[in-house]
């Protein structure tokens, strides 16, 4: 196709979510712009319309990286993860964005040999020329928490309220009585927040925030990371004691996050402070699209890095988690 502008028109989303196959074949070098649209609308998640004009320059930095053109040419600044192959070439990139390429170093990331910055598309190019083999550039993305409580999707329910939901895991009463409450064990719930609720309040052993807000104590403004920490270790209290997580009398540590990013320096935080803590377990209910291979996902080598420094790492299998 020697055009100078290439349209590219998608029966659903996947063509245009990195995994390109033969279109970019189809691209003439002299083309000057991509232009993808889709017949279905944008892809489920994005939040990038339904035509994307992106320079031919442009898509062929994205493809070279991995990552999605579209998702890409619709933010005008955009947060990226670095990953190098080793901690001296992270280095020497560091002081080469902060010295020449005026890029500037948002968060280190030890455990990826990387960090964390903010770029526009003509940086995002020359960032891509500095990187050594075996280097990931990854976007940085938000997370979406569901919200434990919206008036506007309740139904009614059938049987009612008292008896609609399962208090307890069938069984649990039995091992509880073998002893496996929990005690000894600290979990780490990297979530949405940690409010203390008075089912385990009084086991909270540590708190940080890595959100912009910063908080200094527990607060949880959606509820998921709370409704997880009942579930792993809520003691009834506040039921009576109906209604128990599974390890009712484990600790806690609330590690509040809003994106990827800060779920892998919150993994960071989590393996740095695990003897200080005495932290055993790690939770992460999240849900994320799985856009990269294994070895490819930034996301994926933070957790196997936290399971290699000794940590029992608990994952989301629903919810399209990672």
């Amino acid at each position: 196709l020697a055009r100078r502008t290439v349209w590219i028109c998608m029966a659903g989303p996947t063509l245009g979510d990195g995994r390109f196959g033969d279109i970019d074949n189809l691209l003439h070098p002299r083309a000057r712009s991509v232009v993808y649209t889709s017949l279905l609308g944008p892809s489920r998640g994005c939040g990038y319309p339904e035509a994307v004009k992106i320079s031919a320059q442009l898509h062929e930095t994205c493809r070279s990286l991995g990552l999605d053109p579209r998702e890409v040419a619709s933010r005008e600044h955009l947060d990226v993860i670095v990953s190098l192959p080793d901690q001296a070439s992270c280095d020497r990139l560091e002081r080469r964005c902060s010295d020449e390429l005026g890029l500037e170093v948002q968060e280190r990331l030890p455990m990826l040999q990387g960090f964390s910055t903010r770029v526009d598309h003509e940086d995002l190019e020359l960032l891509r020329d500095e990187l050594p083999a075996g280097s990931v550039v990854a976007l940085d993305r938000p997370l979406i928490f569901v919200p434990m409580i919206d008036d506007s999707d309740v139904l009614p329910l059938d049987p009612p309220l008292e008896t609609a939901f399962q208090p307890a895991l069938p069984g649990i009463d039995k091992v509880h009585q073998r002893g496996f409450t929990g005690q000894g064990v600290t979990v780490a719930v990297i979530d949405s927040g940690l409010y203390p609720h008075p089912d385990f309040k009084e086991r909270i052993k540590d708190w940080v925030d890595f959100t912009t807000d910063r908080k200094p104590t527990p607060v949880d403004p959606v509820g998921h990371g709370t409704n997880v920490g009942g579930i792993l270790a809520g003691n009834g209290k506040l039921s009576e004691g109906k209604i128990k997580g599974a390890a009712p009398e484990a600790s806690l540590v609330g590690v509040r996050i809003g994106s990827v990013r800060e779920a892998i320096a919150g993994l960071q935080w989590v393996i740095d402070n695990k003897d200080r803590l005495g932290i055993r377990v790690v939770n992460l209910s999240l849900g994320d699209e799985a856009r990269q291979p294994f070895k490819q996902d930034l996301w994926a080598q933070a957790t196997r890095k936290a399971i290699e420094a000794g940590l029992v790492v608990v994952v989301a299998a629903g919810n399209e988690g990672p």
